[in-house]
């Protein structure tokens, strides 16, 4: 029952923040749920996007948010040297 409540929230929160084309945000979904639902939500994100045709790889947004916190860590740490 549990499940089937956090699916149908999730559902809801992927219409609410998806685009135009209704493609849903993954990275959203993910972090608005609980940590023993998440799992879940990534396989049942996948799933649509294979049914329903998406073409936006799970990876590759979880790449760019690696790059990102990369790059912010970098220049974080640059700083922090030149202020020493």
């Amino acid at each position: 029952m549990k499940l089937l409540e956090a699916i149908c929230t999730t559902t809801l929160r992927i219409l609410s923040k998806s685009d135009d084309k209704g493609n849903a945000n993954p990275t959203y979904v993910r972090d608005t749920l609980p940590g023993s639902l998440k799992k879940e939500a990534r396989k049942t994100v996948k799933a649509a996007r294979k049914e329903f045709g998406e073409t936006q790889d799970e990876t590759k947004v979880d790449n760019y948010w690696k790059q990102t916190r990369k790059r912010r860590r970098k220049s974080l740490n640059k700083e922090r040297a030149h202020n020493n």
